[in-house]
């Protein structure tokens, strides 16, 4: 079975790479924790875990089932520019509610929308890279 191997473009898969970095890199290397201790100040030791575990189990979750579900789309000659259109406004809708979040539990649900938001896109993204490259 012959497959056409596509060029990747790298700057795009570049910058795409590295704007969610730049997510990642705010979200979970100080922000998780800063808003912890801002809106559970009397638990914040136990509020960080929930976020992060929970954070956590909704991306591998959803990061799986989107590789999943894009390559089938692939598969069929679509393209997976949904699931990373899907996951740009998702992730930043969330971002934009963790940040303004009043209360943690806004805050909770914030965080797992910005997980199924990225990990929807990314799931996509990490599965797209077997498609630039040839089985031999």
């Amino acid at each position: 079975m012959s497959t056409q191997i596509r060029t990747p473009n790298a700057a795009r898969l570049a910058a795409y790479w590295f704007g969610i970095q730049v997510v990642w890199g705010a979200l979970l290397g100080v922000s998780l924790q800063s808003r912890a201790s801002e809106l559970a100040p009397g638990w914040a030791l136990g509020a960080y875990p929930l976020l992060a575990g929970w954070g956590a189990a909704v991306a591998a979750i959803t990061q799986i089932a989107a590789g999943v579900l894009s390559d089938r789309r692939a598969r069929g000659g679509h393209s997976r520019l949904p699931f990373y259109i899907a996951g740009a406004v998702l992730g930043s809708a969330g971002l934009v509610w963790f940040y303004a979040a009043p209360v943690f539990s806004q805050a909770f649900a914030a965080v797992l929308l910005v997980q199924f938001g990225m990990n929807l896109a990314i799931g996509p993204y990490q599965a797209a890279l077997p498609d630039y490259i040839e089985e031999e």
